[in-house]
């Protein structure tokens, strides 16, 4: 919905790392942050797409899947060394549209090979 559109104070909390292979197990575990603290902008609108950035310094285009009531189902992907990320994210807007919680799943796929891990992440965002 428009109304996520904006700058946001993401917070994120790691609850699961499930590797495919138990070689990857502890790499994903060290790979991926317990918690997570970054300031999010979402922006564009439905004629040009939209996209999504950090203040790590991405910048990427963003898929919306699905919006029903205040909810949105959103994606994207980008590279991490020779692999792709490719994370979904469900974002719930609450308190009149100045916080949004959420769950992140970001899976790590070798092109040829399939996924190597999923990890997931409870997501709470407030506007900035």
């Amino acid at each position: 919905p428009p109304s996520l559109l904006g700058t946001w104070a993401v917070q994120g909390n790691r609850t699961q790392v499930e590797a495919m292979n138990p070689q990857f197990q502890q790499q994903a575990s060290n790979a991926f942050a317990m918690n997570t603290n970054n300031t999010w902008t979402i922006s564009g609108d439905p004629q040009h797409g939209y996209s999504i950035g950090s203040d790590t310094g991405i910048q990427f285009q963003l898929w919306v899947d699905k919006v029903e009531g205040g909810a949105a189902f959103v994606r994207y992907q980008h590279p991490i060394n020779n692999t792709m990320a490719q994370e979904a994210i469900v974002m719930q807007l609450d308190n009149g549209g100045v916080m949004f919680t959420g769950l992140e799943r970001v899976t790590i796929v070798k092109q040829g090979e399939g996924p190597r891990c999923k990890v997931t992440y409870q997501l709470v965002g407030h506007r900035r």
